[in-house]
């Protein structure tokens, strides 16, 4: 979708070689990556139906990922009820964007 810039960093990680103490760090560097993209300029389109679903799919990552660092500040302050509220909150909202992303302009 191009929010997230190929040559990131974050981007090339394998969450499956991260050390259990290194994930929450790495996606906190994920979610602020995804926000400086979304902050820029360059998410200006003009509502054509076949870029339409891309800004929207790109908002639903977005918000995906504010669940996430969520749901990441609940666990740590020990808020257990919260968590399982907020990852089905972040569940929908990507199945949503890969909706948008898959069925593009039928969505």
């Amino acid at each position: 979708m191009g929010c997230v810039s190929s040559t990131s960093d974050v981007a090339a990680l394998e969450l499956d070689e991260l050390t259990n103490d290194e994930r929450p760090n790495t996606v906190r560097r994920l979610v602020d990556e995804v926000d400086q993209a979304f902050a820029q300029d360059n998410w200006m389109f003009l509502g054509t139906r076949e870029v339409l679903p891309k800004p929207y799919a790109g908002a639903a990552l977005r918000h995906c990922n504010v669940l996430r660092r969520e749901m990441d500040e609940a666990r740590v302050e020990g808020r257990e009820a919260t968590v399982p509220v907020l990852a089905r909150a972040h569940w929908e909202t990507w199945l949503v964007g890969m909706y948008l992303v898959c069925a593009g302009e039928e969505a």
